[in-house]
């Protein structure tokens, strides 16, 4: 697939594009919301990856915006949440804004290739019901296990160039977050 991946953060566009590139798609990337709409006007493209909070527009405006268009196959492009909101009806206010379909972050790639495959209309053979996305969210910890499958899904690389930019992003978010 031709893919437009719409993330503002460079680690998770580093990841993304990995594990799209490595599952064979084709990854174009938008910084903002304004690039996104640009980009689905400007060329043939046949899914959206969308994250929601983003400088300049956010995905939800984007989203509007993108179902607007004159064009009804530009305007009915498959988009795709992909948010670190993953808050009680942050879904449904994704879906409202005429998203196709939601998945919160961090980036679990077996539910991002189910995505894809449902965003091509073909039935997904790995995705199972019964996966949660119930998370610990008060621990802290470095999962080895994650990082030896990432390496597996990215390759050492890629994976060494992402924990580059998370160390040198690290001030800045921390400063935020204090």
């Amino acid at each position: 697939m031709k893919l437009l991946l719409v993330e503002d953060n460079a680690v998770n566009q580093s990841l993304a594009t990995a594990i799209l590139k490595k599952a064979g798609h084709n990854v174009e990337v938008a910084a903002d919301g304004v690039e996104a709409v640009n980009a689905v006007r400007s060329r043939k493209l046949d899914a959206v990856l969308m994250d929601i909070q983003m400088p300049e527009m956010d995905g939800l405006e984007a989203t509007r915006r993108i179902r607007k268009l004159d064009d009804p196959e530009q305007a009915n492009i498959y988009i795709i949440a992909m948010t670190a909101n993953a808050l009680m009806g942050d879904r449904d206010t994704c879906l409202s804004a005429g998203m196709n379909d939601y998945l919160p972050k961090p980036i679990d790639q077996k539910k991002l290739l189910a995505a894809l495959i449902k965003a091509s209309s073909i039935a997904p053979i790995y995705a199972s019901e019964d996966e949660t996305d119930d998370e610990d969210e008060g621990s802290v910890y470095l999962d080895t296990d994650m990082i030896d499958q990432l390496e597996e899904m990215i390759g050492s690389v890629a994976l060494g160039e992402m924990l580059l930019m998370t160390l040198a992003d690290a001030p800045a978010t921390v400063a935020l977050v204090s």
